[in-house]
């Protein structure tokens, strides 16, 4: 039986950001009770990660604006107590886990907490060996979080939440860069913190498969608003039936066969390629794979498999050594700086770090200027990108006060004004809701029919076996199958391997999943 002691209350919130036109939040009540998760749900833009920082006085002592009503975290008015208080009963894991790591090495982080909580040294090196096990961080605590793979970090980060040891626990999007086995692994060892700690969890998240598993209830955001808040089961039956344009209505979809007429014409050729970290961490093993014109190559794996390196190497961030890469037939090591940037356009995994100018038209134009073209010819491949993305009415605006769909959308835009051959995508729908994603594909799958050469790393199996041509599988730096998507699904066993997990609807196992524990030990730190 569930305790009803509710350790953090949201009394008739409301809050609005300096300058905004509308309420982020607005008369929002509801509490979260000790030992329970409650996943909270909506499209981009309706309120969640305002939401979270409410729960331990980022909102309204970091972040300023006007607040109405009242939030007690472990019986704590948050406007009375300052973040250093809070933190202590509730921790918090952002939505970029690069805003939050700052230490040198990943043990010191998942250090700083324990230290800052006055504990002796020897204690704090066990709370900090265990969880970083539990995460799936053993063995690399020397590494600098900046040389870890995105989904690396995100465990980090709820490492160094819970090594505070808060009775609550806030997550923003905690799985969106966790390949599926450490999805599970995350959810296992929250699950066993919940029972063991009587451990609180508020997670705002777009995975509805772990929703349907693994929360208590589920609350429904729309513009600021509680739509809804009851079981998975009642929430879920309930949008599946509201119109088609909710956000979180799953498409079955239809599996891509890889077209006859596409590939015919190789443009992109990796042989042999080789990379090693320092320390001799080989990130790539003798990768080789061919693309062709029009073709739209979805690459998966688990964290740390090597998809990042292999695309970095296609763009000449990283040597292939001792083996090559060729784009129409010349070797990527032969072509100067502005050659390669014609021919090859890079969208990285976080499109912020990438966002430099002060307005999205700037941004769209920046490569081309670059490049040497004249106004009018940057003119047009800027005002065609901007159509296509569906950003030509934002054109004036800064890209950093967009939202989270429309600054990638404004990273892919300056991608597509380079008109290049090659396009490679590092996780382009990462922590966005359905619309954004189907959005974000559909135009991704409008340049592989105009000829590009498309690569896109990403998690999500349903979304990229409904667009892709094909699948490249990687797993310890390797790529351990090639085929297309209809074909590799049916290859459970070898993506479970992978670290993969196939959704519900696309494995027969039904809606509860019942997928299986992929955690070996229990902890209860």
């Amino acid at each position: 039986m569930m305790p009803d002691r509710a350790v953090l209350e949201f009394r008739n919130l409301s809050f609005r950001y300096p300058a905004a036109d509308g309420w982020a939040l607005e008369d929002l009540s509801f509490a979260l009770r000790k030992g329970e998760l409650i996943a909270v749900i909506g499209g981009n833009g309706a309120g969640k990660s305002s939401l979270c920082k409410c729960a331990n006085g980022i909102i309204p002592h970091s972040e300023g604006g006007f607040l109405k009503g009242r939030v007690f975290t472990a019986g704590l008015d948050t406007r009375a107590h300052p973040v250093s208080v809070l933190a202590r009963e509730a921790g918090l894991v952002l939505e970029d886990p690069d805003a939050q790591l700052f230490a040198t090495t990943v043990l010191n982080e998942a250090a700083f907490g324990p230290e800052n909580l006055g504990l002796e040294p020897a204690v704090i090196r066990v709370i900090a060996a265990e969880l970083l096990s539990a995460v799936g961080l053993a063995g690399l605590d020397a590494r600098p979080p900046s040389t870890l793979s995105g989904g690396q970090k995100q465990r980090l980060a709820v490492a160094a939440a819970l090594a505070m040891k808060a009775g609550i626990l806030v997550l923003d999007e905690p799985t969106s860069r966790l390949d599926g086995e450490g999805s599970e692994a995350l959810m296992d060892l929250l699950g066993e913190l919940k029972k063991c700690r009587g451990l609180a969890i508020l997670m705002a998240t777009h995975d509805l498969d772990l929703v349907r598993r693994h929360a208590d209830r589920v609350l429904v955001l729309e513009k600021g608003k509680i739509l809804a808040l009851d079981t998975p089961e009642r929430v879920l039956a309930a949008e599946s039936r509201r119109a088609p344009s909710f956000p979180f209505r799953e498409t079955a979809g239809e599996f891509i066969v890889a077209a006859d007429q596409r590939g015919a014409r190789d443009v992109l050729e990796m042989e042999n390629a080789t990379s090693v970290y320092p320390g001799g961490i080989a990130a790539l093993r003798n990768v080789g794979f061919k693309a062709g014109a029009g073709e739209f190559i979805g690459i998966v794996g688990r964290n740390g498999s090597g998809k990042t390196t292999l695309l970095k190497c296609l763009t000449g961030l990283v040597e292939p050594f001792p083996g090559k890469v060729l784009i129409k037939g010349r070797d990527l090591a032969d072509l100067s700086p502005p050659e390669l940037a014609a021919r090859v356009a890079y969208v990285q995994q976080n499109p912020d770090l990438q966002l430099f100018s002060d307005t999205v038209r700037k941004e769209a134009a920046f490569g081309p200027v670059n490049l040497g073209f004249g106004r009018e010819e940057t003119d047009r491949r800027v005002r065609r990108a901007l159509g296509l993305v569906g950003l030509s009415g934002k054109a004036e605006e800064h890209p950093l006060g967009l939202d989270r769909t429309d600054r990638a959308l404004t990273a892919l835009a300056s991608a597509i004004a380079m008109e290049s051959a090659v396009l490679l995508l590092d996780e382009p729908t990462c922590g966005q809701d359905h619309a954004g994603a189907i959005r974000i594909m559909e135009i991704i799958r409008a340049l592989r029919n105009e000829g590009r050469t498309v690569l896109v790393v990403g998690h999500d199996l349903r979304l990229l076996a409904r667009y892709a041509d094909r699948l490249l599988v990687m797993d310890g730096g390797a790529i351990v199958a090639d085929g297309a998507a209809g074909d590799l699904l049916s290859r459970k066993d070898m993506l479970q391997d992978a670290g993969l997990r196939v959704p519900h609807d696309l494995d027969g196992r039904g809606a509860d999943g019942n997928a299986p524990s992929t955690r070996k030990e229990t902890i209860c730190v």
